[in-house]
């Protein structure tokens, strides 16, 4: 099966269906491109019609991928047989608060469940209490002889190389030998016996703690007495092996639904969520570079006026006419892009078309949109109708006020650069006084 051509097929449905060739929207879109890549007619709406399939495609593919994620969250949700799988903390570790949500047709509830630590096994725990207790004793003297002639501190250390288990150091006489190890000897005459006791701790092994209660019965609800059993359920199910560091816990307990409550379920959603998130988002994307490079384009064009205008008045001046004169221009105009002069490589195409000049200057005007030259375009086409008497003049008076217009906005480029190097300035500032600071305060100790 060809999806790209279902894909294509789609995007074109829609396309028809929105009406994107005809709503505002696609005459704003429409407008930028012409004014960016200069193209007319066909060959416009032939572009436009292709910017917008490759949005409405991606679009399209981004969302059908979105509901086959979540096709499959859900599937795997609701039909899966398997044990929910929850990790235990390694040895040592703490207890796991699991959230698990309990349903049935008549009610729903979340019941909260503690999973202890990893165990180790009997045999496993009498071999390492074993390889503990041998190497207790030569750890402790630390850099002493031996027990019996103790100088220097002792090494007390709480861990050990076995994870979970630990060391409660004890002594009978806090005044020589403290808690951590440290022996104070200082004003002693004769030996003094202290006794060092040390207690390795796993979790209850060594732990004895008696308790008394008096427990009376409560008087349950169905769904309190449903909540006690389930919970009862699975926390036998995780005390049958402790050794185990993952524990499986059933989907259903006596026609009850289990879930766990987690976030991992969530985080999956979200995956969804910004799948779909992305459409509109590179939506944007594509109208904002539209966007820029119509700014980009306005901006050279009003750079290029002064300059415009000047070369029209010299040639004018030299005696040549209108048409002329932006058929010299047009046969040295740079080789970089330049948008003034590829607009009027259209007007000369369209005079040399047979288009009147009145026409062709009009479209001139049009296709840039902006007023400067729209005001140009007009003075140009009255000098067509009515003779080129003044038009040399008026072009002067344009001349100076555009030189005028041309040097504000280069003064207003110069103050946006500045604002751009203001906050770099600002941190060149910080790093010298840094620079100067920090020995000045280490000579003075501060």
């Amino acid at each position: 099966m060809d999806v790209n051509k279902y894909i294509n097929k789609c995007g074109l449905y829609i396309y028809r269906l929105l009406k994107l060739d005809t709503e505002s929207y696609g005459h704003n879109v429409k407008s930028s491109i012409k004014k960016i890549n200069m193209i007319h007619g066909n060959e416009l709406e032939e572009y436009a019609r292709q910017f917008w399939l490759r949005q409405i495609k991606r679009s399209v593919f981004i969302f059908l991928s979105a509901i086959i994620i979540l096709s499959f969250i859900i599937i795997s949700n609701k039909t899966s047989n398997k044990s929910i799988v929850i990790e235990r903390d390694s040895y040592g570790g703490e207890e796991k608060e699991y959230l698990f949500d309990i349903a049935r047709d008549d009610f729903r509830s979340t019941i909260n469940i503690y999973i202890p630590a990893v165990l180790y096994s009997d045999e496993m725990l009498e071999i390492i209490i074993a390889d503990i207790s041998s190497k207790l004793e030569e750890s402790l003297i630390g850099d002493n002889d031996n027990l019996e002639n103790i100088v220097t501190d002792l090494c007390m250390s709480e861990d050990t190389e076995y994870e979970g288990i630990s060391i409660r150091w004890s002594t009978s006489n806090y005044d020589r030998v403290s808690r951590t190890g440290t022996v104070f000897n200082e004003d002693i005459r004769v030996p003094t016996q202290v006794f060092i006791k040390a207690d390795i701790l796993y979790e209850e092994i060594i732990k004895e703690i008696e308790y008394k209660a008096i427990i009376c019965p409560k008087a349950y609800t169905e769904e309190e007495i449903i909540e006690d059993k389930i919970r009862k359920n699975i926390e036998d199910l995780i005390n049958e092996d402790l050794e185990s560091i993952y524990v499986e816990v059933p989907q259903s307990i006596d026609d009850i639904d289990i879930s766990e409550k987690s976030s991992k379920h969530s985080s999956k959603y979200i995956i969804v969520l910004l799948f779909l998130l992305a459409i509109p988002l590179l939506y944007l994307k594509e109208i904002e570079a539209l966007k820029t490079k119509v700014k980009s384009r306005n901006r050279q064009l009003l750079k290029e006026y002064s300059n415009f205008i000047n070369k029209l008045v010299l040639l004018l001046g030299a005696g040549m006419n209108v048409k002329s004169s932006i058929h010299k221009m047009v046969e040295k105009k740079p080789n970089q892009r330049n948008y003034l002069y590829e607009e009027l490589t259209i007007t000369v195409n369209e005079l040399n078309a047979g288009i009147s000049e009145n026409v062709a200057y009009y479209n001139f005007g049009r296709r840039i949109g902006m007023p400067t030259y729209l005001k140009i375009s007009t003075l140009i086409i009255q000098n067509v109708k009515l003779g080129s008497k003044g038009l040399l003049q008026q072009l002067e008076q344009e001349e100076v006020w555009a030189f005028e217009q041309r040097k504000e906005y280069a003064k207003k480029l110069g103050e946006e650069a500045g604002t751009k190097l203001l906050f770099p300035m600002i941190i060149q500032m910080l790093i010298v006084m840094i620079i100067i600071m920090i020995p000045a305060l280490l000579n003075f100790n501060v």
